[in-house]
């Protein structure tokens, strides 16, 4: 078999693969569609229970931030706990003055530059440490609630 001929069945056996993966492509777009327009009641209430786990996760957090600020309670309710964040604050742009100061970037990595800016404060006069409260929620809330009704 000559050069030619090679590259010809080479590129025919491509052509034949990508017309049949192209058909698949399709078959797999109907199916989908099909599949969603057949169940499409059971999407629509899922996305609505997402919706409302989401509503009531935030009001939840919510709840306890007002709590913690008001008490100072780590544990303002059974199932709800307060942990302390560490945060900076700083200007990105002398953030990155300060990395080409010290020849580490030519853009500022946020990520690296906050690991080092946590790990030796003395050296970044223009970055603020702070605490900021987040709430955390216990991921099986029955023992909890069941807990609660005991009292």
């Amino acid at each position: 078999m000559s050069g030619g001929a090679v590259v010809r069945d080479l590129l025919e056996r491509l052509h034949r693969a990508r017309l049949t993966a192209a058909s698949l492509d399709a078959e797999v777009v109907q199916a989908r569609e099909d599949f969603q327009n057949s169940h499409a009641d059971l999407f629509q209430r899922w996305t609505s229970a997402g919706l409302k786990v989401d509503e009531a996760t935030l009001a939840v957090r919510t709840a306890g931030i007002t709590a913690f600020r008001e008490t100072g309670d780590l544990a303002p309710a059974p199932g709800i706990k307060i942990v302390m964040r560490n945060r900076l604050d700083y200007d990105p742009e002398e953030a990155k003055r300060w990395a080409m100061t010290h020849k580490m970037a030519l853009t500022l990595d946020a990520r690296e530059f906050e690991k080092l800016a946590k790990a030796a404060p003395a050296n970044f006069d223009f970055v603020r440490q702070y605490q900021e409260p987040a709430t955390t929620i216990a991921t099986d809330l029955g023992p909890v609630l069941d807990g609660m009704k005991e009292k």
